[in-house]
């Protein structure tokens, strides 16, 4: 579960999310859509720990109550990889579940826990 608290971050003189509460259950897919600007990039920087904020993001595995490291997936609106290099969606989740970079060969019973989730 995801918890957010009072999130605001202010570039200047100015205010790219203010005092946003927001709380994401365990299993629920959640994606933000908005006009330029709106603030999407902003929180889900802010959520990854990538950009400094006032307010609270706690994530809570809601099995045992216990805070853990988050694991998230997102798709950024540009993304910097080779052009020729043959990378699929399935070679994006792989890297993730196996902590091996995308440009090495995993073994195809991880493809396939992948395809059947």
């Amino acid at each position: 579960m995801i918890e957010i608290r009072g999130l605001t971050k202010k570039y200047g003189d100015f205010t790219a999310l203010d005092a946003l509460d927001l709380t994401v259950k365990e299993g629920v897919v959640f994606g933000f859509v908005g006009a330029n600007g709106a603030g999407k990039s902003t929180l889900l920087k802010a959520i990854l720990g990538e950009v400094k904020h006032t307010g609270s993001i706690i994530f809570t595995d809601t099995l045992d109550k216990q805070i853990r490291k988050l694991k998230i997936g997102y798709v950024p609106q540009s993304i910097n990889v080779e052009k020729h290099m043959p990378t699929t969606v399935y070679d994006l989740f792989a890297s993730l579940i196996s902590n091996v970079p995308v440009w090495f060969k995993k073994d195809k019973k991880l493809y396939r826990k992948i395809k059947d989730s």
